[in-house]
């Protein structure tokens, strides 16, 4: 809705000037508050792409405290379809996985959606390996076996950058 409003002043010479005030401007800006603040107030859409059942359930468990969507999936090509159906704020991968690995996942992911948040976890940590997935530009790398405060601590650091990619839309 476009609102458009004056007000006439009269000065001591009995000229009036003329103001004129585009409501609308402010109503833009409060529907952007209003939309940011829907925005962070919604849930964060989490796909855990994990092959091993076991590992799986221990993220979820991890996660349970957290007020977000939770989404699964086995494998590589199925995490690509998860994200074509839905929208993911944060990806958290194995890198090792049948069908696509955590790496190429990642910049499949990205070249359609780049401002999600990917999280890598391995068991798999050679020094090579490590410096590869540490290129390759995940967002946070954890290793296996992990504690859950580990866990939780990179989790938490990962949804203040999602929550300081909102605060710069103000």
């Amino acid at each position: 809705m476009l609102i458009f409003s004056s007000i006439f002043l009269f000065d001591k010479n009995a000229h009036f000037i003329k103001w004129a005030f585009f409501v609308f401007y402010c109503l833009i800006l409060l529907n952007k508050f209003t939309v940011l603040k829907i925005s962070i107030m919604s849930k964060i859409n989490v796909l855990i792409a994990e092959d091993d059942f076991f590992s799986f359930l221990l993220i979820k468990e991890f996660l349970e405290s957290y007020d977000i969507n939770l989404f699964s999936a086995k494998n590589g090509e199925d995490a690509v379809k998860q994200c074509d159906k839905n929208k993911i704020d944060i990806l958290i991968t194995d890198i090792l996985m049948p069908h696509m690995d955590g790496i190429d996942l990642m910049k499949k992911i990205r070249k359609k959606n780049p401002k999600i948040k990917v999280m890598a976890e391995t068991a798999y940590a050679t020094r090579e390996k490590l410096e590869e997935i540490a290129t390759a530009g995940f967002d946070a790398v954890i290793t296996k076996p992990y504690k859950k405060e580990d866990f939780q601590n990179i989790f938490q650091n990962i949804l203040k950058k999602i929550k300081n990619n909102y605060s710069i839309l103000i």
